[in-house]
């Protein structure tokens, strides 16, 4: 698959995403289809520059640095699922939905953009190549402009409290505050 492909199916990825909550906010039905196609093109772009830029040989070339950040990549995808798909109730995602304000929702308001900027970190790490730096860049961006988005325009509508919210909990950056905030004190 070619480079530029990968990454204009990344790049959609993230316009589906925000069709998904455009659906949510005006309560029309395909958002969970345009979130799980963003999902697809999005993990099948990432799987082509990896494929691509041919693991196996970043192994042989080295194996420590390799090893190291195939579990850094791991060890982020799992906190980045955890966070998005576990650590919210089903409501959340609905309109009407209770904002979160314990846990890694204490931390930041978009705790998901750390754990995705890590993974794409370690992934860039992992094969040394400059199509997967362009792609951890330009995928990590369009996730900050996307949670700008849903913080400005989609929350406040659609997530009950999401101003007194914003009023506590920074954006991206956590603070001491917010470290004790996670960790309940």
């Amino acid at each position: 698959m070619s480079t530029a492909l990968c990454l204009a199916g990344g790049t959609i990825a993230f316009l589906l995403f925000l069709a998904s909550d455009v659906c949510i906010l005006r309560r029309w039905k395909g958002a969970r289809a345009c979130f799980t196609l963003g999902g697809i093109l999005l993990a099948g772009g990432t799987l082509g520059l990896l494929c691509g830029a041919g693991i196996p040989a970043a192994f042989r070339e080295r194996p420590v640095a390799a090893a190291i950040s195939a579990a850094g990549a791991c060890a982020s995808l799992g906190v980045l699922i955890h966070v998005l798909f576990f650590a919210l109730p089903e409501e959340a995602y609905r309109t009407g939905g209770r904002t979160v304000k314990t846990g890694w929702y204490a931390l930041c308001r978009h705790p998901g953009v750390l754990w995705f900027g890590a993974l794409y970190v370690c992934l860039a790490a992992l094969v040394c190549t400059g199509e997967m730096l362009v792609a951890a860049l330009l995928f990590t961006g369009l996730d900050v402009a996307y949670v700008w988005v849903q913080d400005r325009w989609i929350f406040p509508k659609t997530l009950q409290g999401y101003a007194e919210y914003q009023a506590v909990t920074p954006f991206l950056i956590p603070t001491r505050r917010s470290l004790r905030a996670m960790r309940g004190r």
